[in-house]
Parts: C-alpha cells; structure tokens; sequence
C-alpha cells in the first residue's frame, strides 16, 4: 500500500502506485477523524436483499419491510449507512410499526 498527498488530499494507493483505493481531503484543523461511510459498507449485499433480512428480524415482517421500504425511497443515503443487520436483539427491544 502506497499513501502519498496531492494539494489537499491523502491518496491511499495500491504498492505500485498505480491503481488508487481510496482519496480524502486532509482536515484544515487539528484532530478531526476524516472517514467516509462508505468504506464500512457491505457491498457484497444487494439493498433488497438487506431490507428482506432486517424486516426477517421483526414480529410483523410486512409491516416492518413497508416501513424499511419508505426509509429506501424517502432517505436512500440512510438504508447502506445504519448497519447492516442489526445482531443480538430480541423481540422486546425492537420498535413497534403500530399506525
């Protein structure tokens, strides 16, 4: 791995240098974490694939994959920056889809 600055950005490339993973810009102040979300993303997983596991989770499953389904079209920056499946929950702690 290659890291290397150009004008206001760390570039993070392969060791030959030739082929660039990743860029951001470097912080103007002082202890400032720079991260992009998409580099916690689970690409490998289809958005649907995702709400039908998550919605899987819940008592009522319609309920809570029209509700996942809303948040897809009205927010669809937030349905990949939550994490992914939610693990170690149990029915009582998840939210209610009551209308």
């Amino acid at each position: 791995m290659c890291v290397r600055t150009e004008d206001s950005r760390l570039i993070i490339s392969s060791t030959e240098g030739n082929q660039e993973i990743c860029s951001h810009t470097i912080a103007a102040g002082k202890g400032q974490t720079v991260l992009k979300t998409d580099h916690n993303r689970d690409k490998s997983i289809a958005v649907h694939e995702m709400i039908t596991q998550v919605a899987a989770l819940f008592p009522d499953q319609q309920k809570a994959l029209e509700w996942l389904e809303m948040v897809k079209s009205e927010k669809p920056r937030y349905v990949r920056d939550q994490p992914a499946i939610p693990t170690g929950v149990n029915s009582g702690s998840l939210p209610s889809f009551e209308t």
